[in-house]
Order: structure tokens, then sequence, then C-alpha cells
């Protein structure tokens, strides 16, 4: 990106935040993801490349730093103090966009892996059962896809191919109705009432299905209400 050539820091800030992809990454360290595969499955959109690229560019910066184990795939990274500052920064630039511009989703803002992996991040696992719970995934509408979630102690997965085991709930969604659901903007409720969202399997787990997750980040954000300037 071209600098701006000016000493407000406003615009320092925008030199190194304004390049594509970048503040995503952040926002996927600051959420906890500290390798490159779970950097990429975070931001579905990224090329490795362009990934690569942007983490140098953050690492120069002293936002993150690389930590080395034993083997190339060992590899991981995590933000430093000051990019820990500046992931409470976006955190709050999300809510602001929650609360003024993000009230209405569309098809073209839905990604069923995004979804489905910031879904596996915000898992209550304390109220999930004993036995590992596998999800599958049918979406519907402009994004068709075919998902797994994982549901288990100590860390639930999500994957994008079959796992392997026996499926204990299958989840046939719109996707932008789920997406909806996630951040907040719909109730499971409303959604299984209109068939937009249907839940099969063993009782005991879909009645329980909605309360094991906590909902995206900003799901509990309200909607500004506009209010006339003071004079």
């Amino acid at each position: 990106m071209r600098p701006y050539g000016e000493f407000c820091p406003i615009s320092r800030a925008a030199e190194l935040l304004g390049e594509r992809w970048t503040t995503q990454v952040i926002r996927e360290l600051f959420c906890g993801s500290t390798r490159f595969s779970e950097l990429q499955s975070g931001i579905p959109g990224v090329p490795k490349s362009l990934l690569t690229k942007r983490l140098r560019k953050l690492e120069d910066a002293d936002i993150i730093r690389r930590n080395f184990g034993d083997g190339p795939r060992k590899v991981t990274y995590q933000l430093t103090q000051q990019g820990l500052e500046l992931g409470e920064v976006i955190l709050a630039l999300g809510s602001w966009s929650q609360r003024w511009y993000n009230r209405e989703l569309t098809d073209d803002r839905v990604e069923p892996s995004l979804l489905v992996w910031d879904m596996r991040r915000r898992v209550h696992t304390d109220r999930l059962p004993e036995k590992r719970v596998v999800t599958q995934f049918d979406f519907s509408g402009a994004a068709q896809e075919r998902l797994w979630l994982i549901l288990e102690r100590p860390q639930p997965s999500a994957c994008d191919f079959d796992p392997g085991f026996d499926v204990d709930i299958y989840v046939q969604a719109d996707a932008l109705e789920l997406t909806r659901i996630w951040m907040g903007l719909r109730s499971w409720k409303a959604a299984m009432a209109e068939g937009k969202l249907v839940l099969s399997g063993p009782s005991e787990l879909t009645r329980n299905f909605p309360d094991w997750f906590q909902m995206n980040v900003f799901a509990s954000v309200p909607a500004g209400r506009l209010t006339a300037p003071v004079a």
C-alpha cells in the first residue's frame, strides 16, 4: 500500500491495516488461531502466498511473533503485547459494525466454512455430552456445501471432508438463515418453526444442540438507534 505521507497516527495505522486481509489475520490470531492452517480455515478467501506476505509484514511491525518448534509444521504465531492491544481495537471496530452497519446480511456475505469454523471455537465444552457428537451440516440456498463439526472435549474441530465417524446430528439449513442466527439477528426457535433449520437425530442431542454454543462474539451487540444531533 502506498504511504499517505502524513504525520497523523490514524493515517499511519491505516497504512498497516488498510491492506486486504490484514485485519482478518489479526482477528483470527486474537480469537485463538496459532497455526498457518488455522488461519487459512478462518480466512477461507485468502491466497496462501498473500497470507504469508501479510504475516511477514505484521512480524516486521512487531504485531506478531513466530515461535519455532521441531520441524517446519511446528511454527506457530501469536500476537505481541502491541498486537493484543490492536486486537482490542479491531474488536471495537467489529462491535461498531455490528451495531450500525452489519444488521442486514445477504447471500453474498455468507461463507459456510467460516461459519462452521467460528461455531467450532464458540462451544460451551462443559455442556457437551461425554460422548463425541458428530454433526453434519447440509447447507442450502445460494451457498450450498456439506461440512462437519466434531463436538468433543477438550477441543471441537471442523472438517470440510467426511471425518469417517457415524453422524449423530444432521443439520439442514439455509446458509443465510443459520448465519443470521449465529450473528444474533434471528433465533433458533423461529428458524426451526419456519422449516429453515431442521435438526435430525436423537432428541436428547437435537434438543440441547443450540445451548452448546456461545454464538458469535458480536451477536449480543444491540442495533444502534439514531438520535437527533445535540444543538
